[in-house]
């Protein structure tokens, strides 16, 4: 019977340090390291260790070995001390409900129990020869201890892995709560039948040591198939992996590829600009020149290349002013134009250049450089003539109004002493009136040239304003009753608009003033459904405008009226006043 008992023993020996070694293994290999399957690893160790001492039991008691009770005692009382605490957290780690510390506590006592157990004089019986198999224990004191020892290890420990395993079953975790819960039960169930045994049958075989050997059997496997499915799911993972790597990098091949292609278009469209360009970047606070296009090559006679990396302050030491551009290009971090007159190094030629800074986040600035020097000259060019017609124009309306009223002064004036000489003068009244009336006619002509001949006020203070200063400068002070009424918002008109209209109203007012003799003119301005209307009408002796034809000036109101996209209208009779009526769309 012993001889079967040690082959079992031996066998189960060989299956705890199999699975010892092959969990540590696995645990220590882990990355990171397997708490679980170290724990597991030493409690399959200690459990083959306690198979070894049960070995020599049944060999000593064959006769085989001596000595038999001191290692018994020895290996025991360190198996008693170290495999609690190895069990409790392989459990608490592989069910993820952690021990109290009054498991420490009982376990602490747990051990103390054992040791002092295993050192009283009467336990000296258990290793007694021919007591090894089954005895009676006949000291009180003893038998109460073990009852202790076997209570604490039945009903805290089988108390607390329950716990664990209950949790673990309701926390989800299924399969894994039902197979270390079947593996304790078996485990739990030989200790109970083995502290049974101690007290009520003797010359019974202890059997929790093969509930230890099922424990790890079941565990063994659990943990072993665990380690094959995670290995599993890691090559999976891993070629998942290469396969998606594979793929980025065919995309992020594919993508600088299509980058560079990208880049290479937008450097050819940005060399293609037919405006010289200039691209500077913000280092460290600093503006330095980065790039440059064919154009800007040109407009720089190839200058360009020695001011690559340099900074705005080194390039435009001389001009200040584009430095501070550039800068507050970075600062405002939007669009500014300007014009900078710059000087040809080699030269000398000034030159007027149309500058247009453009930020482009997070650090650059476009400028876009135009030599407008030629234009700019035609444009003086152009307002020299202009200065020159204005000033022909003005010749002619001195000769055609207040020169001809100076001439009919002197003609009247020398008709009236020749009538007075030869005593053909009865009555000078009417002659002074007439001769008052010719006077007060030549001094508003004048005081129209005057007026025409200073400077434009238009732009300095709008349509509005300028209208009204001209009736308050001319019309009011010719005696003439002058009213401006404005409806509408006409406070934001286009520029080319408010020229057209200014113009189209001094022309009216000027023929109002020079030949209607009118004693009030109004003249209205409105805004009203995205069209802008302006009439000038006075009181005066008006005319017929099919025998005026396109005379006074009508011809060029109209043309300046069709000019802006407008209407001219034009309403007069005789001895009932004139209107001048245009309609603009505001859109213009």
């Amino acid at each position: 019977m012993n001889l079967l008992l040690i082959l079992l023993n031996a066998i189960g020996a060989g299956v705890c340090f199999l699975a010892a070694v092959l969990h540590l293994a696995i645990g220590w290999r882990s990355h990171p390291r397997s708490s679980v399957q170290l724990l597991f690893g030493m409690t399959s160790l200690l459990v083959g260790a306690y198979f070894l001492t049960v070995i020599n039991v049944q060999a000593y008691q064959d006769g085989v070995t001596a000595n038999l009770p001191g290692t018994a005692l020895l290996i025991n009382i360190v198996l008693s001390l170290i495999f609690p605490i190895v069990y409790t957290w392989f459990v608490a780690g592989y069910t993820g409900v952690k021990p109290r510390w009054f498991l420490f506590s009982v376990t602490v006592c747990y051990s103390a129990l054992t040791f002092g157990v295993l050192l009283l004089p009467s336990a000296e019986s258990l290793f007694a020869p021919g007591q090894l198999s089954g005895f009676r224990i006949e000291d009180p004191f003893l038998s109460l201890t073990l009852f202790g020892w076997l209570l604490l290890y039945v009903c805290v420990y089988f108390g607390y892995s329950t716990i664990a395993v209950i949790t673990q079953y309701r926390r989800g975790e299924k399969a894994d709560a039902l197979t270390i819960g079947f593996a304790i039960f078996v485990f739990q169930l030989t200790a109970v039948v083995d502290a049974v045994s101690i007290f009520a049958l003797p010359n019974a075989i202890f059997v929790g040591q093969f509930g230890f050997i099922a424990f790890i059997v079941v565990m063994s496997l659990q943990l072993t198939g665990k380690t094959v499915e995670s290995e599993r799911q890691v090559r999976r993972l891993n070629l998942d992996l290469e396969n998606r790597v594979a793929l980025r990098t065919s995309e992020l091949s594919a993508a600088n590829d299509a980058l560079a292609a990208s880049q290479a278009s937008i450097n050819a469209q940005y060399q293609a600009i037919p405006i010289p360009t200039f691209t500077w970047q913000q280092r460290d606070g600093t503006l330095i020149l980065i790039d440059y296009n064919q154009a800007a090559r040109s407009l720089m006679q190839n200058h360009t290349e020695a001011a690559i990396g340099r900074t705005a302050a080194q390039i435009y030491e001389d001009m200040p002013d584009i430095v501070i551009d550039l800068q507050q290009c970075i600062a405002r971090g939007g669009t500014l134009e300007r014009e900078s007159t710059v000087r040809d190094y080699e030269t000398g030629e000034t030159r007027i250049l149309a500058m247009t800074y453009t930020f482009v986040p997070p650090d650059l600035v476009l400028v876009h450089a135009e030599d407008v020097s030629g234009q700019r000259r035609a444009e003086e060019m152009l307002r020299a003539a202009a200065v020159t017609a204005e000033r022909q124009r003005m010749a002619r309306d001195l000769h055609d109004s207040v020169t001809q009223s100076l001439y009919s002064l002197t003609l009247l004036s020398s008709g009236w002493k020749s009538m007075a000489e030869q005593g053909r003068l009865d009555d000078p009244a009417p002659s002074f009136q007439q001769l008052g009336d010719v006077g007060l006619q030549a001094l508003r002509e004048m005081r129209l040239m005057i007026h025409q001949l200073r400077s434009p006020i238009l732009e300095e203070l709008g349509l509005v304003q300028a209208l009204q200063k001209r009736l308050d400068t001319v019309e009011s002070r010719a005696g003439i009753e002058a009213e401006l009424l404005v409806e509408g918002d006409v406070d934001q008109l286009p520029i080319a608009m408010e020229n057209e209209l200014f113009n189209i109203a001094q022309e009216a007012l000027n023929n109002s003033l020079r030949h209607a003799s009118a004693s009030t003119v109004a003249v209205s301005l409105s805004a009203e459904d995205h069209v802008v209307a302006l009439s000038i009408a006075d009181d005066g002796k008006g005319f017929e405008p099919a025998q005026v034809g396109s005379g006074l000036g009508l011809a060029t109101m109209r043309e300046r009226a069709e000019a802006a996209g407008g209407s001219f209208v034009l309403q007069s009779e005789s001895q009932k006043g004139t209107t001048v009526r245009i309609a603009v769309p505001r859109s213009t």
